[in-house]
């Protein structure tokens, strides 16, 4: 029998929006578990020094990326601004550092229209404030008539950026280590892993992962504002739930979602789009049974922080099958992640775990 949870007291964007995460907005805290494990032990690039440009240097490059990728060049942070006497850097310390959180401090938001040639914002957070930086960072494939109630979404046709924001930045990166400088190269490939681990997450593939979230008692008093709202309350608690197995790595046992004898590489991410939408059908019916109706309520805002509910508490508590259930999906999905931040960052390095077995590294 379900527990009934209780919340204090209400709207965001979602079946017209985007709606930034929790879990995968702390991108460090993934990045920190996955370099926790000893996939890193045989990574000596990780231990490489590389040099840190002066103030001067470093800002000129951001006004030319900024300028180059159409982001809001006052956001980016000026890292030798906070370390001024820092020449060098490991590799290591950028690879846990907030720098991949980046993506979601600003560049992406409040756009001129140029920046959204297709108008897609209109249906992925509007054109400013927090959640309009949702069509960068998301990707709603488009309808198919074959698995009607498992892709529909509004607009029929694909909308959404990440795809593309990962490809130009993994460019961007390739250029920079080719020329040797490290620096940027390693900067724009975490920006380009912030793309694609956002794409782990279900409800950033899928705007609508369970007809159940509709509120269809509602369907003839604003319909449209209230899918709205308690898509963006089911999205949020995901990623609380997400965001609280991370922050218990030890106690929840996290360590083995995170270890990973295989690395992947993508260009495209077709493949982890595929896997998350599939994981959605595994995620939804266990997260619409943990929370019930109760997310449906218009007191209940979870995107504003109104209602949020102790997560610990809701996991630690719980007697539902759901809960095994969404860390078994969380657990995947974060294991998937792991596997292609490996890849990419060995690319990046030209790094072959095998060489390196070989030679008893």
């Amino acid at each position: 029998m379900r527990r009934p949870l209780f919340f204090s007291a209400s709207t965001l964007v979602l079946l017209s929006s985007a709606v930034p995460a929790k879990a995968w907005d702390q991108h460090q805290l993934l990045m920190q578990s996955i370099g926790r494990t000893t996939a890193n032990l045989n990574r000596r690039y990780l231990y490489e020094k590389i040099a840190v440009p002066s103030e001067a240097d470093e800002k000129a490059m951001i006004h030319t990326l900024a300028t180059g990728l159409e982001l809001r060049e006052a956001a980016i942070p000026v890292y030798s601004q906070k370390h001024p006497d820092q020449k060098q850097i490991e590799v290591y310390e950028l690879f846990r550092s907030d720098m991949i959180d980046e993506p979601d401090m600003g560049m992406d938001r409040d756009l001129p229209e140029s920046a959204d040639p297709n108008g897609v914002r209109k249906w992925m957070g509007g054109a400013t404030g927090p959640t309009s930086q949702g069509f960068r960072h998301m990707i709603f494939p488009g309808f198919d008539y074959k698995q009607p109630l498992q892709t529909f979404q509004y607009p029929f046709h694909s909308v959404g950026e990440a795809p593309v924001r990962y490809q130009r930045l993994l460019i961007m990166s390739d250029k920079f280590f080719q020329e040797g400088q490290k620096f940027w190269g390693v900067r724009t490939l975490l920006w380009a892993l912030h793309y694609l681990q956002d794409l782990h997450q279900p409800f950033h593939v899928l705007q609508v992962p369970y007809w159940k979230y509709l509120p269809l008692s509602d369907i003839f008093n604003h319909f449209i504002a209230r899918c709205t709202h308690t898509l963006g309350n089911y999205h949020f608690a995901y990623e609380g739930i997400a965001l609280t197995y991370l922050k218990h790595y030890d106690d929840m046992y996290m360590r083995d979602c995170f270890e990973t004898n295989t690395q992947k590489i993508s260009e495209n991410l077709s493949e982890i789009i595929d896997k998350s939408r599939d994981e959605a059908r595994n995620m939804s019916g266990p997260l619409y049974e943990l929370f019930g109706e109760s997310l449906k309520s218009p007191g209940i805002d979870l995107p504003k922080g109104v209602g949020v509910p102790d997560y610990y508490e809701v996991i630690k508590s719980s007697r539902e099958e759901a809960v095994p259930k969404l860390r078994e999906v969380t657990c995947r999905l974060f294991q998937n992640m792991a596997q292609y931040t490996w890849g990419m960052f060995d690319r990046a390095f030209t790094y072959t775990p095998e060489a390196s077995t070989k030679r008893g590294r």
